[in-house]
């Protein structure tokens, strides 16, 4: 009946022992998340955070939310946490439009651990679906253009504009009968209306018909240039009417010789560099302008051997001081990768436009993240602790190195228990290449427990080989009696 019972219990141990050893094989907790960003969506937001690290493996992510700010670890968010797959951006959909939502993300990993603390909270603000503004995308076209005087032409436009810095370049008239060209010496938008444009010429000929055109740099509030074609001229005849003078002098008439020359050069992306795997900086050679609306459908982004495959350009932002320098926010880049950036409707500071695939694609390799170093040196081996003839109060320990097959092996640590390994004392450094040691002033009788690991550069300390040795009372013909731990069989706690 014994014999039953002591099966049995092999069985039941021979059982449990894979789910202990499988239970206490990963108890380390992620690291936190890092760089959470929140953009507002149709009643959404979309997240991006960077990737968190663990000793094993990170497999997803928990995301926390809510309608009120958690500044303290401890503190609760209103709604039920998201568990996501190991993507480092999610959209959270199926929210209120016009309310502020707070955000933070922790890390998981197979055995259930989480970070212990949240990420950076974020927030965003979700815009309505039905309420959303439509985008202007009409171009602004010369309704007409009448001479009041003749050194004044007013030009009416479709809707109001805005003109660029050197504004009397955006428009160039000519005499249809005569093919000669008439100075523009000015321009600027009527204070009345807007869409009303002033323009100051030399002296016209009265009964000669002339013809203004306007350039692409002549934009309309929302940022759509003139398109060139018919509606970007109109034709008006001349007139001898003398200017109305108010208590200001007619501008004399400039030097066309000597005006600078109109910029008609597009603008080229000169670099483009991907720092992270969800950011993007792309630089031009000039100062540009971004469309007013729908800045997202201006950047394409997709692998270089296959077209299929985009990445979500999530925001572009341009930079407040370098106005050549734009920034976008993208879901995640594969590492590596070689992509295509190809950009629409980017133009410079006089209107001119990217207008061909050479100047406006560009190509950038994804970022390669590097992984942080978390494998320890193996550990020593042969390791054995011998009395010592004539010393009863002395141990030698000796073993064989370390095979230190990564090269990073800085330091050996000696630890010594006497509660046989339930609890160690401090760590002595013994340094990387010492084999034996001699440990004294130890007491006779009494039994030591001796664990040395091994640490490299990045403080990765390897779980170490122990060895128990009791000493002889005083006296001759008393034997050594020694005692091999397994390794991983019992818990150390080190102080």
């Amino acid at each position: 009946m014994k014999n039953k019972i002591a099966l049995l219990t092999t069985l039941v141990l021979l059982m449990i022992a894979p789910i202990v050893r499988a239970a206490d094989a990963d108890v380390q907790v992620p690291g936190d998340v890092e760089n959470l960003e929140a953009f507002a969506g149709e009643e959404s937001v979309n997240l991006s955070w960077d990737m968190a690290a663990d000793n094993v493996l990170v497999t997803g992510y928990k995301i926390y939310y809510g309608i009120e700010s958690v500044s303290e670890d401890a503190g609760e968010y209103t709604f039920d946490p998201i568990e996501t797959d190991d993507d480092i951006s999610y959209e959270v959909t199926g929210l209120t439009a016009g309310v502020t939502y707070y955000f933070a993300v922790t890390a998981l990993d197979a055995a259930g651990n989480e970070s212990d603390y949240y990420s950076n909270e974020a927030a965003a603000t979700p815009v309505d679906i039905e309420e959303e503004e439509v985008a202007d995308t009409e171009a602004p076209y010369i309704v007409e253009a009448v001479a009041t005087d003749k050194m004044t032409v007013e030009v009416n436009f479709s809707e109001e504009v805005d003109l660029p810095t050197d504004a009397a370049s955006a428009f160039s008239i000519v005499g249809l009968e005569n093919d000669e060209e008439l100075d523009v010496l000015d321009a600027y938008t009527s204070d009345e209306n807007e869409s009303v444009v002033v323009v100051t010429t030399g002296t016209q000929e009265a009964g000669v018909s002339y013809m203004i055109t306007v350039n692409t740099s002549v934009t309309d509030k929302t940022g759509n240039s003139v398109v060139s074609g018919t509606i970007d001229s109109a034709v008006f005849d001349g007139t001898d009417a003398e200017p109305v003078i108010e208590d200001e002098e007619l501008p004399e008439e400039e030097d066309v010789s000597a005006k600078e020359e109109t910029d008609i050069e597009s603008p080229e992306i000169t670099d483009v560099e991907a720092e992270t795997l969800t950011e993007i900086i792309i630089g031009f050679n000039e100062n540009v302008m971004l469309p007013a609306e729908n800045l997202e459908t201006a950047f394409e982004v997709y692998l270089a051997d296959d077209e299929t495959v985009t990445l979500t350009v999530l925001s572009a932002i341009q930079d407040e001081v370098d106005l050549s320098k734009v920034v976008l926010a993208t879901s995640e880049q594969s590492p590596g990768e070689d992509y295509v950036l190809k950009l629409t409707g980017i133009t410079d500071l006089s209107g001119n436009e990217l207008v061909n695939d050479f100047d406006r694609t560009a190509s950038f390799t994804a970022a390669v993240i590097e992984i942080a170093d978390l494998i320890p040196p193996e550990d020593i081996t042969n390791f054995l602790a011998e009395l010592i003839d004539g010393l009863p109060t002395s141990v030698g320990l000796s073993w064989t190195a370390s095979i230190n097959t990564a090269g990073d092996l800085v330091d050996q640590l000696l630890y010594m228990s006497e509660d046989g390994g339930d609890n160690y004392g401090d760590a002595e450094s013994l340094g990387p290449d010492t084999t034996s040691y001699t440990v004294d002033g130890l007491t006779e009788g009494e039994t030591y427990t001796f664990m040395l690991t091994t640490v490299d550069e990045a403080g990765n300390e390897s779980i170490g080989v122990v060895k128990s040795v009791t000493l002889p009372q005083t006296g001759a013909g008393l034997g050594i009696v020694l005692i091999a731990t397994a390794l991983g069989t019992k818990l150390v706690t080190r102080k």
